[in-house]
This record gives C-alpha cells, sequence and structure tokens, in this order.
C-alpha cells in the first residue's frame, strides 16, 4: 500500500501519524494529571473539613462540662476545673498587663450531696484592670462562684512603689457520684 503512494503522499500521510500520534501521546499524561488534580482538590477539601476537628471536639466537650458544670453535673474531675479557670485567667493577664501571681492548689471539701472546690488566684496589676478580671469571672463568663475577693497593697523595696494584688477565691459545685 505504502508503495502506490507518491513521496508527496507518504510525507503527508506520516505526518498526519505523527500529529495523531503525539495529540494521543499528549492527551494520556494529561488526562491522567486532570484526575490526579480533581482527586488533589477532593482530598484537599476533605482536610479542611476535618483539619480543625480536634479544636471542635476540645471546643464541644468544653461546652459540655460548662454546662454541666452550671446544673450542678459532674465535670469528670476537678481539672478541667481548674485548667479552664488558669487558661481565662491567663489570657485576660496577657490582654490587660497583668502578672499573674499565684495558683493555688484546689481545695475540696466534700458534703453528703455535692462536693465544693475552692480555688485561690492572685493577680497582679492596676485596679481598674483587676475589676475588669472579677467582672470577666463573674458576669461575663460566669464561671464558677466568686467566694470573695481581697484587694492587697504592698510597697516593692526594690522599685519603691506600691503593687496591687487580688485575691480570688473561686468556688466550682459538682454533685457526688453515689447520691
Amino acid at each position: 500500500m505504502l508503495n502506490q503512494l507518491s513521496y508527496k503522499q507518504r510525507c503527508i500521510l506520516l505526518a498526519v501519524i505523527v500529529f495523531v500520534v503525539t495529540i494521543v501521546m499528549y492527551l494520556i499524561p494529561i488526562s491522567n494529571t486532570l484526575r490526579a488534580v480533581e482527586g488533589y482538590n477532593e482530598a484537599q477539601q476533605q482536610y479542611e473539613k476535618i483539619a480543625d476537628a480536634p479544636q471542635k471536639i476540645k471546643r464541644i466537650e468544653q461546652q459540655l462540662a460548662y454546662v454541666n458544670n452550671l446544673i450542678g453535673g459532674e465535670t469528670g474531675s476537678t481539672q478541667y476545673f481548674q485548667s479552664e479557670l488558669l487558661s481565662r485567667v491567663t489570657n485576660f493577664c496577657n490582654k490587660n498587663k497583668l502578672v499573674l501571681d499565684g495558683f493555688s492548689e484546689p481545695i475540696l471539701q466534700r458534703e453528703s450531696t455535692h462536693t465544693i472546690e475552692r480555688n485561690v488566684v492572685t493577680v497582679k496589676g492596676s485596679f481598674k484592670n483587676l475589676l475588669r478580671l472579677v467582672y470577666e469571672l463573674e458576669q461575663a463568663n460566669k464561671f464558677g462562684v466568686i467566694a470573695g475577693i481581697q484587694f492587697n497593697s504592698k510597697k516593692n523595696l526594690q522599685t519603691k512603689l506600691y503593687e496591687l494584688s487580688l485575691s480570688i477565691h473561686i468556688n466550682n459545685f459538682t454533685k457526688n457520684e453515689n447520691s
């Protein structure tokens, strides 16, 4: 068949074959690449959906524990309340130029139907910011019950200035399991 074709026709046929083979060879990798890009985009979307799942789970657990705490339910442990209180006070102190001076171990008082956990937090700073902290804990966050506050003014011998400190007594009530 090729012998019957002229030299010009052979060149044209060869050019057409090369063109078709080039297009086929080009489209096969391109289609694979396009499929890979689509798969990547789908995987990226799925990753974005689940990327913040641990934070969402933690936030929901904290909200659940907070609601349980408000209704007098069991929070699971006193560690949650203490760590959450420390986290909130620390964040507030960082934002408002306060110094967290002390965070004592909780004092537990067990009654027949409930347990009272008392935490004492000591913070230094300006009077206005200390009052904001008390308001934040008592009204805005409604985190625990503030049993008492105590302001102390003490002279710093190094700077020869007076420093104002605040001790906050925060109670947390939980139901006993056996009641």
